[in-house]
């Protein structure tokens, strides 16, 4: 059996220094990797019981954060209440407009989309405090996607959707912006919400102009 492998020792200056240590203590350190305390396994010299055991305790956080993340996006959009389809059926609509079936059939790989971009953004960062601003700006996106349901599909308020549209367009933008500094293909794999969200909002807009007449119903 082998008695040592490497780590790395990632420096706040940035610089690597690399260690050697007892086999016996291969989970002490993965510990506080976990932790990201700045420990990470970078080989297991010479040692292929450690490396198989680096390798499975990588592929678990791997997987975990992946099913954490698709967790959050999809549970998230659990919250909104169901809504009475007939309402919207019943609008004016442009004659452009997408079926029915098309929403929920972008709308889920694009979640699956976002699922990865947060675990890729969470796996890259250095520590949790780095994530503060991406997270919450994406969160921000979340919430604000459930609201402008609540307001159109709910509350039945057009006009007022439009702004609340804006402002979930917008935030989308910024998670883009946020995520790309940590992985570019983070950022990536958000920016096809952006335009399936510009593309509503030019429906929701198109549908408020053809309903002006309508009584909207109002808090």
């Amino acid at each position: 059996m082998c008695r040592s492998y490497r780590v790395q020792l990632r420096l706040w200056e940035g610089s690597v220094e690399v260690l050697r240590v007892r086999t016996d203590e291969i989970l002490e350190l993965t510990g506080l990797e976990r932790l990201r305390h700045g420990f990470a396994v970078s080989s297991c010299d010479g040692c292929p019981e450690a490396d198989r055991h680096c390798k499975r305790e990588q592929n678990h956080k791997a997987d975990v954060g992946l099913l954490t993340a698709g967790a959050v996006v999809f549970g998230v959009q659990r919250l909104v209440p169901t809504m009475d389809p007939t309402w919207y059926r019943n609008l004016n609509k442009p004659e452009w407009t997408p079926p029915n079936w098309m929403f929920p059939a972008v709308w889920i790989p694009l979640k699956l989309a976002q699922s990865v971009a947060v675990w890729l953004v969470w796996k890259s960062a250095a520590d949790k405090q780095e994530l503060a601003l991406p997270l919450t700006v994406f969160g921000a996106s979340l919430a604000l996607g459930n609201w402008w349901n609540v307001v159109f599909m709910g509350r039945h308020q057009l006009q007022p959707s439009l702004k609340w549209m804006g402002a979930f367009w917008l935030s989308i933008a910024g998670s883009i912006a946020a995520f790309h500094p940590f992985s570019p293909l983070a950022a990536a794999l958000v920016a096809p919400t952006q335009l399936w969200v510009t593309i509503a909002a030019k429906l929701n807009y198109d549908i408020v102009q053809l309903n002006k007449s309508r009584d909207n119903k109002q808090d």
